[in-house]
């Protein structure tokens, strides 16, 4: 008995007792002025007429809570009938006490066994043994005796290949009277859109292979003949075997020089990118002196600061050493450095400085007060050959591989890198890397600290 039929049959036994109340002070009342026993008589006639008109009440409130209940009952059947899930319910014997069409529908194989108390195990053995399943290289009783594992100890989301290139997914939970819920999902289109998309991932990467292949078989080919155009140019910009003929001569020398070496600078790039997209770029961590490391990345980038008109300033304070990889780290400095000046208009500047911070990493720092770079454009610059703004990149050599060696090589060694800008104002990059800890200094590392 639920609450609400509770409360009505507490309604009328108290419309019963005050019924029988009335009826008492009634009898009372005719006890004093008429024969006793024509008052029992009427005394009698009213409180059964009272509990009578009661009866009816709440037999009436019975009924309309069992149509209700029935109601409820029809529409919830109605509603698992009409799912696209396959739905059945088995007894804490393992017996089939009810499924809704869609669980027929799919066990079409098998409609002539598939009644109300029929075991699940006989439900699992004729499936396989009409074929319904796509075993695989399993043994039919080996499949059988996996999925009654399953089937007994309800547990992760059970997925099924079928003889006719459907999948299933099945889910299963013990109910509290130790019957079991089972319900069948069709998931072919989703297995197929996971076939896709594997087999887009396995061409991206199979093509991604490929393209870092060529970038490094076609670096390494060019780097020789390059290495002799530019040595050659050298001797005949300094006149080591007697002067040129020709002014007009010499200057085309130092073109062929200065384009060499760009070019040199650029297959550099190709190389390291296809070696850290190919896993293959190894790292040599030790302890590196900051300061050191800045003063000679100045000393490389100082002459073509001073021909683009930008100052350089650097403010490295006491840090700790930084625990990277030598070339690494100086190759991070060194494109910050050259792509911030490469992007500062004549008159501006150019600061680096580094900083050591509350979690055990210093932090470098590249600010310049150049072209920046709108926000649209941000995340898209760590990207290979990406630029920014390709109407203003064209004016500046570059491949537009630099920021994202960095970030990369950033990563490797175990740092992170945040870049903030604004068009007209400037450009900010920060790198913090890890720092040496106390206990890992040597007796050379402390003597230069």
């Amino acid at each position: 008995m639920n609450s609400e039929q509770s409360a009505q049959l507490g309604r009328a036994a108290t419309l019963t007792l005050v019924a029988l109340c009335v009826g008492g002070a009634v009898s009372a009342y005719h006890l004093a002025v008429r024969p006793t026993l024509i008052v029992a008589i009427e005394a009698v006639f009213a409180i059964s007429l009272i509990s009578g008109a009661v009866y009816l009440i709440v037999e009436a409130l019975g009924r309309r809570h069992l149509t209700l209940e029935r109601r409820a009952d029809a529409r919830l059947a109605s509603a698992i009938a009409g799912l696209h899930a396959g739905i059945a319910l088995f007894d804490e014997n393992d017996r089939l006490v009810v499924a809704n069409p869609t669980y027929c529908q799919v066990h079409e194989i098998i409609a002539d066994i598939l009644l109300p108390g029929v075991p699940f195990e006989t439900i699992l053995r004729e499936n396989v043994k009409r074929s319904r399943f796509d075993l695989g290289v399993d043994e039919a009783e080996a499949y059988i005796a996996r999925r009654l594992d399953q089937h007994r100890n309800p547990g992760p989301v059970v997925e099924r290949r079928l003889n006719d290139g459907h999948w299933e997914q099945v889910r299963e939970e013990r109910l509290r009277d130790g019957g079991l819920l089972l319900v069948i999902l069709d998931i072919t289109d989703q297995k197929a859109h996971e076939v896709a998309l594997l087999e887009a991932k396995t061409a991206a990467e199979a093509a991604n292979r490929a393209k870092t292949d060529f970038l490094s078989t076609m670096s390494h080919d060019l780097r020789t003949p390059l290495n002799a155009i530019i040595g050659f140019s050298d001797l005949m910009m300094t006149g080591v075997f007697g002067p040129i003929g020709s002014p007009k001569y010499l200057e085309y020398a130092e073109d062929i020089h200065r384009s060499g070496g760009l070019l040199l600078d650029m297959i550099n790039d190709l190389l390291d990118l296809s070696k850290i997209e190919a896993g293959r770029y190894e790292l040599y961590p030790e302890n590196i002196d900051v300061a050191a490391a800045v003063a000679e990345c100045e000393n490389i980038v100082g002459i073509n600061a001073e021909h683009a008109g930008v100052r350089l300033t650097f403010a490295v304070g006491d840090v700790p050493m930084v625990h990277a990889d030598n070339r690494a780290f100086k190759q991070i400095l060194l494109n910050l450095l050259s792509n911030a000046i490469k992007f500062t208009p004549p008159g501006g500047s150019v600061s680096i400085a580094a900083t050591v911070t509350s979690d055990d990493m210093v932090a470098v720092e590249v600010v310049d007060t150049g072209i920046g770079i709108a926000s649209d454009d941000r995340d898209r610059v760590f990207e290979p050959f990406q630029r920014g703004d390709t109407s203003v990149a064209r004016t500046h050599e570059g491949t537009g591989l630099g920021l994202a060696i960095t970030r990369r090589l950033v990563e490797l060694s175990g740092g992170r890198l945040c870049l903030e800008s604004e068009v007209g104002l400037g450009t900010s990059v920060k790198v913090w890397l890890p720092a040496t800890p106390p206990d890992a200094l040597t007796a050379n590392d402390r003597a230069r600290a």
